[in-house]
């Protein structure tokens, strides 16, 4: 966790911004103009407001850390305000609860023929031309599941225990590149990044490929990476790599289930 030490006034002011204004509609606080705050449109409430310190908003530290999911401590003796950020979440391991929850979506999608129309809010369209398609599925430990699920109930398949689908899906993410194309053969990679880092494929499935119809392909793999480290609250890119063509998306992990 990062820390971070502040010197100075027992009140712990951060400065956030600067401004210049010479009155406030807001009030005054101790002889200074009280300034508004909003986070993400909310307004920041508090007992010591945020004030216009000669042209510079200063915010009480305690508040706006701890809104934003950050510990303050305090140290008397050595007058130093401290901020502890909060770890990553990069646990992927997945819930009872979360397994319940995936196989009501499987039983409510059972008609449904296909990641797209099942989990839309996990699938990007990367290219549509008349003649080549592409499309990708970024896939959590949750939509792999309700994915297979889907697949089970549909072909009226027994639903393995609890225990046993959360050891078979938690380890991590799982990209699926399908598509058509009128070149058989084009390779295929995937990579994630996040905050500088490159993970790397731990694995593939083998790839299938339909005869041509129509001039064209039908392809479709499967790639999976280990999710340790990867922070789920926290947008990741797909790099997709199909022949000599290269893909980005981005899918902010923090709203997906």
């Amino acid at each position: 966790m990062k820390r971070l030490g502040v010197y100075g006034l027992a009140l712990a002011l951060i400065l956030v911004s600067t401004v210049g204004l010479a009155a406030s509609g807001w009030g005054h606080y101790e002889g200074f103009p009280v300034v508004r705050v909003l986070i993400d449109g909310k307004e920041l409430v508090n007992d010591v407001p945020a004030i216009n310190f000669h042209g510079r908003t200063l915010v009480p530290l305690r508040v706006i850390s701890e809104y934003l999911g950050a510990e303050v401590g305090w140290d008397q003796e050595t007058y130093t305000a401290t901020v502890d950020s909060p770890a990553p979440c990069t646990s992927w391991e997945l819930t009872p609860a979360q397994v319940a929850d995936a196989l009501v979506w499987a039983r409510a999608g059972k008609d449904l023929s296909d990641y797209q129309d099942l989990l839309p809010m996990y699938c990007r369209r990367l290219a549509k031309e008349s003649s080549e398609e592409l499309w990708l599925d970024l896939l959590t430990p949750w939509g792999r599941l309700v994915a297979d699920a889907q697949c089970w109930y549909t072909d009226g398949e027994e639903i393995p225990s609890t225990a046993q689908l959360i050891a078979d899906y938690s380890p991590g993410l799982f990209a699926v590149v399908s598509g058509h194309s009128p070149v058989p053969g084009r390779p295929i990679t995937v990579t994630l990044e996040q905050n500088g880092v490159v993970f790397e494929c731990e694995s593939s499935t083998e790839r299938l490929v339909d005869p041509p119809a129509s001039g064209t392909y039908t392809f479709i793999q499967g790639f999976g990476f280990a999710a340790e480290g990867l922070d789920r609250t926290q947008p990741v890119d797909v790099v997709v790599l199909f022949g000599e063509d290269e893909y980005r998306c981005t899918f902010d992990l923090g709203v997906l289930k």
